[in-house]
């Protein structure tokens, strides 16, 4: 038996609704899931609260000894004269340190600018805004290490070291880049007060 043409013509319509419907469900479906993955995956924005967290993630917590050691170690291998002055280059590494503000602050010393210059050629990949941001530099102590200047960006002397008293202990981030003549180079770009 046959079935009525009048039936057939009446299921088209919905077969095609049907298949519009299944087609959209498959892609509503896929468009989701490529919002929640593309969601999952993008780089979220850190709250102005969590920035220090950041920070200690992502420099390494160490001693000024420690650097120092490492420095030494790799001493032979490394030393390139630069007119009268010995220098040590190494891949910036960036590390936490807690230090000891002396009180004193300085701009930019010949030698740090000697440095700075070196450096600056020798890693082009670090911005040349980032080298000129560098424009004082404050003595510091560790433990068992004597005072030694370390230079600071900008913005650390303007709103960190006001409030430092002399003898006052504070975290700061850096980078070390090497040594000019067994000076270790620890460059400051942020800082916490332990208040």
């Amino acid at each position: 038996m046959r079935p009525d043409k009048h039936v057939i013509s009446n299921l088209k319509p919905c077969v095609a609704l049907i298949s519009v419907r299944g087609a959209l469900r498959i892609i509503l479906t896929f468009a989701v899931t490529v919002v929640v993955a593309a969601c999952a995956t993008s780089p979220q924005k850190i709250p102005a609260d969590q920035d220090t967290f950041s920070k200690q993630t992502l420099y390494l917590p160490t001693e000024v000894s420690a650097i120092r050691a490492e420095s030494t170690r790799i001493k032979g291998s490394n030393v390139k004269p630069v007119g009268a002055h010995q220098i040590i280059l190494v891949p910036p590494e960036r590390y936490r340190l807690q230090v000891r503000f002396e009180g004193k602050s300085k701009v930019l010393s010949e030698e740090t600018r000697d440095f700075v210059g070196y450096a600056a050629r020798s890693f082009p990949d670090v911005p040349q805004q980032q080298w000129n941001a560098y424009t004082e530099e404050i003595l510091v102590s560790a433990e068992g290490e004597p005072a030694f200047w370390m230079p600071v960006q900008g913005a650390v002397t303007t709103t960190l070291i006001p409030e430092l008293t002399i003898g006052e202990n504070f975290e700061v981030f850096v980078f070390w880049f090497g040594e000019y003549d067994s000076r270790l180079m620890l460059f400051a770009n942020a800082a916490n007060s332990f208040d």
